[in-house]
């Protein structure tokens, strides 16, 4: 009985790691679409209902992004 509740317990926790990772790889792959990129240490964080990205280096700077819980972007702001 104790093993079977162990198992469960690592089922249900997977799932929240697994959505996590995929944000980050999602919303990472739209910000290469735009022509920009981040460094290796930077970090996609979770938003409200979205994702925030600081310090995206696109081609004319560094921007502040925000993407929705689609990944799809909602602001870009330049930043100095």
């Amino acid at each position: 009985m104790t093993r079977m509740l162990f198992v469960v317990a690592i089922a249900l926790a997977q799932p929240s790691w697994i959505s996590v990772h995929a944000a980050d790889v999602s919303a990472e792959t739209t910000i290469t679409e735009l022509g920009c990129s981040m460094d290796v240490g930077d970090e996609i964080e979770a938003n409200g209902d979205g994702y925030a990205a600081d310090d995206v280096q696109c081609k004319d700077g560094p921007y502040y992004m925000i993407f929705d819980k689609d990944y799809k972007l909602t602001s870009k702001e330049k930043q100095d």
